[in-house]
């Protein structure tokens, strides 16, 4: 069954009238994405806040049914992705060992035990937060790549993805100073038996966008 918990959609207007919608998971860069589409408005990077700027101006909507726009009439669209295998290491490193969300640390401290129980710490109730940030990529995304005009890999966000958003807004946005996190002592090791793991799991997102994941 697929699931339907957390999806991240951003609809933005550029002062200069231009739209875009992106559609991006959680852990595949939304933080940065966010920050390069209201850029244009705010004229400096603020992340997660830039939602509360737009909104004051209009020009920020969670999803497609909130927008006074259909998805047709959307003047561009675009989609971010991540491998599944560094997204899922990525999520085990902030949400568990660096953030310890709803105490899960309590019952999971290691790689190993992580991915080996995957499906059990996703599923659980309590571990929302880890639902949320490990979530299959087509349930946001969903299967059809041509619905898209461009998709971009999450080490391409402050790249290319800035460069196209600079160019349809019609303003220089600048890089983005890179985050600093704090360091992981844990080593993480993946082995083949984790990647099978991680790939039956994500069946559906290597079938119909594995092409980015390369």
């Amino acid at each position: 069954m697929l699931e339907t918990y957390e999806r991240v959609y951003m609809i933005v207007k550029f002062p200069n009238q231009t739209t875009l919608y992106v559609a991006c998971s959680k852990k595949c860069g939304t933080t940065s994405a966010t920050s390069i589409m209201g850029y244009p408005r705010a004229g400096t990077h603020m992340a997660r806040q830039m939602k509360s700027v737009l909104r004051k101006h209009d020009e920020w909507w969670k999803s497609i049914a909130r927008a006074p726009y259909t998805l047709d009439e959307v003047d561009y669209k675009y989609a971010l992705v991540r491998d599944p295998v560094r997204r899922l290491v990525s999520c085990f490193k902030d949400r568990v060992l660096l953030k310890n969300r709803n105490n899960i640390r309590d019952e999971v401290d290691n790689w190993e035990d992580f991915i080996n129980n995957l499906d059990y710490f996703r599923t659980q109730p309590h571990y929302t937060d880890i639902r949320r940030h490990s979530l299959p990529q087509v349930v946001v995304l969903g299967k059809n790549v041509e619905l898209f005009d461009d998709v971009y890999k999450t080490n391409e966000i402050s790249t290319r993805f800035l460069t196209d958003v600079s160019r349809i807004a019609g303003t220089e946005i600048k890089p983005i100073k890179t985050k600093v996190s704090a360091p992981i002592t844990q080593e993480i090791k993946v082995t083949d038996a984790h990647v099978k793991i991680i790939k039956d799991y994500y069946s559906d997102d290597y079938t119909y966008w594995g092409d980015y994941f390369q």
